[in-house]
């Protein structure tokens, strides 16, 4: 008898950048893996285990959040740490809902995220790795987006801990119930897990970019060979390279739909998140300065309208943030089809010739792999989505402060 032997958890190296983001994602339970430095990056397994304590930690802070809700609900408004006008009411349980569902589908389909990224950087490093060129991202560019990366992390941990003792403090002075603004801390755990999840997908969406880059710099190189004449003789070598690129080119494509399959739910919450949470901070922002029906003690007057200046600037940022990667994706696959294009107007060849029988292949498949980020087929993420939303703003702005 032959023993059947078990099969590995799947794993990948990954770069310092993303390394550091799973490390704390794996803190806050939306990264199921376990990770081993290396001096070129860390090495990231799937762990099944690791899952279930990223359930507990999620559902304790989806409850906690919840119940304190509850108990300043069940308060009459002027005694509420969070609401102190009806409208203000509405707004925050639409808020803490968001937030909340979009922690909880984050922890609920971590494990499918981690297997889709091991999936995904094992096959942009083997798509790499076919066109001859080192799997791993240069060494300045990911020391960059290190620093990028923790620079976002201890803005967005700064700005969380000063609002949510900015919420104790002024619970204090007022003689508030303090233990309910205490339990609201579980609120920005669940923030902090939307942030992380935005910032996977951004890292890996970087990720697949380099691979099309690179496709383009090799699709750029040939093209050089043929640019100064007319009538030139194609090699077989070429035809070759052309054909690695196409699949290669493929390869990216399913790559982005496995994205999309992956990370739609959680991008259309991340968006609508963005909407809301930026008609909130402008809404407070003019209630604390314009609006004189809510008593506000002078520290209030002073600290919250700058809070909330910078919250809208922070959400501002992370919508460029999410969109910005997949936009410039859009434009380097037009890139590559004005590249082909280019290539078969240079040259002229006979309809047998190796090279124009694999210039022609992948010109089908440029018209045929018509991808894009688009989350569910809702809405695509380019540029424009984000003057959408933020042309969205005014409007609901306008509605909510007539409430």
């Amino acid at each position: 008898m032959f023993k059947s032997k078990k099969s590995r958890p799947p794993e990948c190296v990954v770069p310092k950048s993303i390394g550091v983001v799973l490390r704390i994602s794996q803190a806050f339970g939306v990264a199921p893996v376990r990770l081993t430095v290396k001096p070129d990056g860390y090495v990231v397994q799937f762990s099944p285990s690791v899952s279930l304590y990223g359930y507990a930690i999620i559902i304790a802070f989806s409850l906690t959040s919840v119940i304190a809700l509850g108990f300043d609900l069940s308060v009459p408004l002027g005694q509420s740490v969070r609401m102190r006008s009806e409208t203000r009411r509405v707004v925050w349980v639409v808020d803490l809902a968001i937030v909340t569902i979009l922690g909880i589908v984050g922890g609920y389909q971590a494990p499918a995220h981690m297997k889709s990224l091991i999936d995904i950087v094992n096959r942009v490093q083997k798509i790499s790795s076919e066109l001859k060129v080192s799997v791993k991202s240069p060494k300045t560019s990911d020391n960059r987006q290190y620093r990028y990366v923790i620079i976002a992390l201890i803005i967005l941990f700064t700005i969380m801990i000063f609002d949510c003792f900015n919420i104790i403090y002024i619970t204090l002075t007022k003689e508030h119930r303090v233990w309910v603004a205490a339990m609201y801390s579980c609120y920005y755990c669940s923030y902090i897990i939307t942030q992380l999840l935005e910032i996977q997908f951004i890292l890996l969406a970087a990720y697949i970019l380099s691979a099309l880059k690179l496709i383009n710099s090799r699709l750029r190189n040939l093209q050089k060979k043929y640019n100064h004449y007319l009538f030139s003789p194609a090699k077989g070598e070429d035809a070759q390279t052309i054909r690695h690129l196409s699949l290669s080119y493929g390869a990216v494509c399913e790559i982005i739909k496995e994205m999309n399959k992956s990370y739609s739910t959680v991008l259309l919450l991340l968006i609508g998140s963005f909407l809301l949470h930026l008609i909130v901070t402008l809404y407070y922002i003019i209630t604390n300065i314009f609006f004189k029906d809510i008593e506000y003690c002078m520290f209030e007057k002073i600290i919250t309208p700058i809070l909330q200046v910078v919250w809208c600037a922070f959400h501002t940022w992370d919508l460029v943030m999410v969109v910005e990667p997949c936009h410039r994706t859009h434009e380097e696959m037009e890139r590559t089809k004005e590249l082909i294009s280019q290539f078969m107007c240079t040259l002229t060849l006979k309809v047998s010739d190796p090279m124009q029988v694999e210039l022609e292949l992948f010109c089908r498949r440029l018209m045929f792999s018509q991808v894009k980020y688009s989350p569910h087929q809702v809405c695509t993420l380019t540029r424009s989505l984000i003057a959408t939303v933020l042309g969205s703003i005014t409007t609901y702005l306008v509605v909510i402060i007539q409430l």
